[in-house]
């Protein structure tokens, strides 16, 4: 009987260089005992069971908050099986507990806080997009030059990547928007050009990705996907960038004119792993704006916080005349599957650019910023909103114009 040797432990990254690639925000590091060079092996979350090795972990406690007493006992019991940090739920405007601080200082690990306005997917996507980069910028080889350490943001990548694979380049989020290119040559196909152009791959040629299959194969693909020439376009190589199992956007290198190098695939499966946290950070970027949105409106609306603080987060003077809308359902609780609220949202955020939309569970909130003086702008609003659900058995209706948003 044979028995199978165990795979040697991933190599560890200083936490420092893992904090390197949150330029949004998203945690902060409120002390480390060790050193900020303290070695970090893995990302894990702080539920999945006594059995499993924390050695060199950062433990995500999605339990307690960092305000509360009760998450010291997570934070030693994490330093107890080997992690090396904890990362909290942070509760703005809300200090940490001294139980906690004293918790991990005693133990020896590092304490970090995940802001509110992020979610726990986010952080650890992010922190294993920077664990995977930075292993991977320690590497050798010839597209090793595509490294973390070198492009700093999707443009600089898609330069470097044009240079190494002799092609023209677009990286693309999972729906398919173009977040970065490089420079188009004279013999651009056309339909590269109506991609740049347009911002996104035309919905004619998503349609046909889905018909062939493509589509497919790329998102459960984790190699470079080659796609030979042919009279409606160039040789492309295409590959997908993933963070563990979660796809976060794609790679596509086209034919500008002239053969791709023989080690284009090569530089292109570096490339990916060097995108992921560049795209990560977008859609932290992306998503982080939207929640803090979201939780500004929610304070401005209820009444929590500085609202004038709110306003301005909302891109609003605070003195902005404004009003509310509010739409609900005549019942206790939709029937399942009923999206007219959705839609109500949808039909809201498009009367004006400056609407605000907050959708809060069975009631939808929508905040219109007004001229000075009468405005029937949101009864007319209202009126759209009711006659939209009024099959749905839903009621809408208009407050009066206060004087200033706060």
């Amino acid at each position: 009987m044979t028995s199978r040797a165990a795979l040697p432990p991933e190599p560890s990254v200083a936490l420092r260089e893992v904090l390197a690639f949150d330029d949004g925000g998203s945690l902060r590091l409120l002390l480390a005992p060790s050193g900020r060079d303290v070695g970090v092996r893995g990302v894990a979350v702080g539920d999945e069971g006594p059995a499993r090795s924390l050695d060199g972990c950062l433990v995500l406690v999605t339990g307690a908050p960092a305000s509360s007493p009760e998450a010291a006992a997570p934070v030693r019991e994490a330093a107890r099986r080997g992690a090396s940090g904890v990362v909290l739920r942070a509760v703005e405007g809300v200090a940490v507990a001294p139980q906690v601080l004293a918790a991990a200082e005693e133990a020896g690990v590092a304490l970090l806080t995940r802001a509110e306005w992020a979610d726990w997917t986010d952080a650890a996507a992010l922190l294993r997009s920077a664990l995977a980069c930075a292993r991977a910028g320690a590497d050798d080889g010839a597209a090793g030059r595509i490294a973390p350490g070198g492009p700093e943001s999707l443009s600089a990548l898609a330069a470097a990547v044009a240079e190494y694979t002799g092609g023209s380049i677009t990286i693309e989020d999972t729906r398919l928007r173009v977040l970065a290119h490089s420079a188009t040559g004279p013999d651009a196909d056309v339909l590269r050009r109506s991609t740049i152009l347009g911002g996104r791959v035309p919905e004619w040629r998503v349609a046909e990705l889905r018909r062939s299959g493509l589509l497919r194969t790329l998102w459960t693909s984790r190699d470079v996907i080659h796609r030979a020439a042919d009279a409606e376009g160039p040789e492309r190589l295409i590959i997908a960038v993933r963070s563990g199992p979660e796809v976060l956007g794609s790679i596509w290198v086209a034919g500008d004119g002239r053969p791709l190098r023989p080690d284009a695939p090569d530089a292109l499966r570096r490339a990916a792993e060097v995108a992921a946290p560049l795209l990560v950070r977008h859609r932290l970027r992306e998503s982080g704006a939207a929640r803090r949105s979201e939780l500004a409106l929610r304070g401005l609306l209820y009444g929590d916080g500085d609202a004038r603080t709110h306003a301005w987060s909302l891109g609003l003077s605070p003195d902005a005349a404004c009003a509310v809308v509010v739409a609900e359902p005549l019942a206790a609780a939709p029937a399942p599957g009923d999206r007219t609220l959705d839609v109500a949202a949808l039909q809201a955020a498009t009367y004006r650019p400056s609407v605000r939309v907050l959708r809060d569970g069975d009631r939808l909130l929508v905040l219109l910023p007004v001229d000075a003086g009468p405005d029937r702008g949101a009864a007319a609003l209202a009126r759209e909103l009711a006659g939209q659900a009024q099959d749905a058995g839903a009621l809408a209706g208009a407050g009066p114009v206060a004087a200033g948003a706060a």
